[in-house]
């Protein structure tokens, strides 16, 4: 029995090793590598057949951990032919082979951290045309990092925004874990004019509308536009959470999918794009906006140890930039 490796990256990478059997087992090739092993001693030993035996050891042992169950019988890989993006049971979105070689190739290496993010920030200006972004480790932290300085604003959100979404979570749980207090706008079917003014009056509130939300896209379109001007009128921040979001211009035009480079332009403050759903990176998400709010927001962040890193920053900036083609 030859011993399996215990550390993964004590093993090639499977498709080189199987080029190595294809050659190995040519007859000729065969012959020659025993004779000259012969000639140092190793006559009585058989190096083929042994790496070979390995070779489908390590490919089994191998197989098992990624089925998490040590029959093989379980695999968790899916395919998805429900004709829903977003279902409950599935995880996320299926990451880009680019992105998911991206990911790969920094996990195994250690990362520079420094030049990592100042590298981030091209990417974020550059796709989202934003100079200033902050990168997170999930949603969730960035929404309960949102909230005003003091925490005695309040965060104002549409009834209608308060969405519960497969792979996101409860927008209205995450909030409320926040220092904030939460204040609820509008009825089931939508907020008027009106609703915002009463609900909106002071700048230390904070203005949060969330897309998808449960309305259609006219009246989400006009719900926005109202929440907005009466966040102005009285100088309150605004917060987008796109959770459908995309980099892509062409997606945005045939699909009507939000852009967060568009929304930054057209009146939010700060827009929370999270990665692994239509932009198919790794969980986490990138907040973008104004200099002075993105700053403090990355405070907080170092404060909190939130800050996305590593493997999962190399991957979601190669998911960025592989939308914006």
């Amino acid at each position: 029995m030859v011993k399996i490796p215990t550390r993964l990256d004590a093993l090639f990478p499977s498709a080189a090793l199987e080029k190595v059997m294809d050659v190995l087992q040519q007859p000729d090739i065969s012959s020659t590598v025993r004779e000259a092993l012969a000639k140092v001693g190793l006559k009585d030993a058989a190096p083929i057949e042994q790496v070979q035996d390995a070779w489908k050891q390590a490919r089994n042992w191998l197989e098992s951990l990624g089925s998490g169950d040590e029959g093989g019988a379980y695999n968790p890989s899916t395919i998805n032919a429900t004709g829903q993006l977003i279902r409950p049971g599935l995880v996320g979105v299926p990451m880009a082979y680019s992105v998911a070689y991206g990911f790969a190739k920094a996990a195994l290496s250690f990362q520079n951290t420094s030049a990592l993010h100042c590298e981030a920030q091209r990417v974020a200006a550059r796709c989202l045309g934003s100079q200033e972004s902050v990168w997170l480790s999930n949603s969730s932290a960035a929404l309960q990092l949102i909230g005003s300085e003091d925490g005695q604003g309040g965060v104002v959100v549409a009834r209608t925004d308060l969405v519960r979404i497969p792979g996101f979570g409860d927008l209205r749980a995450m909030l409320s874990c926040g220092r904030d207090r939460v204040v609820e706008v509008g009825a089931a079917n939508g907020a008027g004019e009106d609703d915002w003014k009463a609900a909106l009056s002071s700048p230390e509130q904070v203005l949060v509308l969330a897309s998808p939300n449960n309305l259609g896209a006219d009246e989400s379109s006009r719900q926005r536009a109202a929440a907005i001007a009466a966040a102005r009128q009285c100088g309150a921040q605004v917060v987008e959470v796109l959770v459908d979001g995309v980099v892509s211009e062409r997606l945005a035009e045939a699909y009507g999918f939000p852009e967060a480079k568009q929304r930054v332009a057209d009146g939010a403050d700060l827009a929370v794009l999270p990665l692994n759903f239509l932009v198919a990176g790794p969980a986490g998400a990138v907040v973008v906006g104004g200099a002075k709010r993105v700053q403090a927001l990355q405070r907080r962040a170092e404060l909190t140890g939130v800050l996305m890193r590593g493997p999962e920053l190399a991957a979601s900036m190669m998911a960025l930039q592989v939308g914006c083609i």
